[in-house]
């Protein structure tokens, strides 16, 4: 039996380490007593610990950091198959750009929260994506209605002369 620190309550270590296991599957971090109506908050400490597996405890931790945290000082590593939460932690009136994640060592913006573009302030490269994008859904358009290029113009993108084919 394990009894928690700031309440009266006494429960199966295995039954609360499964207790937690449950909360922080619910993406709930602060983790309070098992018991009715109690709001003690329950800690990754002493035996409950040992009872838990490394991962779990861990992971549980990391919430509990994360949580603390305020959203605004949140910031997430641009690169998909990275996403670290990082913390941005610069004082008001500096103005931070060029970043490196500490987890994948990419660079990203810390300003406009993207991958790195070089040569690119944050709002020329915001246009230069939205022409992107613009190209990119005219070319799927053109693709799922079958159009084909005019003979008369050089191409697609630039001319955006289109004629649907039957």
């Amino acid at each position: 039996m394990i009894q928690f620190e700031g309440c009266p309550h006494s429960f199966c270590s295995t039954c609360t380490a499964k207790h937690v296991e449950y909360k922080l599957q619910q993406n709930i971090a602060l983790v309070s007593c098992p018991a009715e109506d109690c709001n003690n908050v329950i800690q990754p400490a002493g035996s409950l610990r040992r009872m838990m597996k490394s991962d779990v405890v861990a992971r549980w931790e990391e919430a509990i950091t994360a949580s603390m945290i305020l959203d605004s000082q949140k910031i997430h590593c641009p690169y998909e198959d990275c996403s670290e939460m990082l913390v941005n932690d610069v004082e008001e009136g500096v103005v931070v750009k060029e970043s490196e994640c500490p987890s994948c060592r990419r660079l990203f913006c810390a300003q406009c929260r993207v991958r790195w573009h070089q040569g690119f302030d944050c709002e020329g490269f915001a246009k230069l994506n939205r022409k992107r994008k613009d190209k990119e859904e005219l070319r799927l358009l053109a693709r799922e209605n079958r159009w084909k290029e005019c003979p008369n113009c050089v191409n697609l993108s630039s001319a955006m002369n289109v004629v649907e084919v039957e």
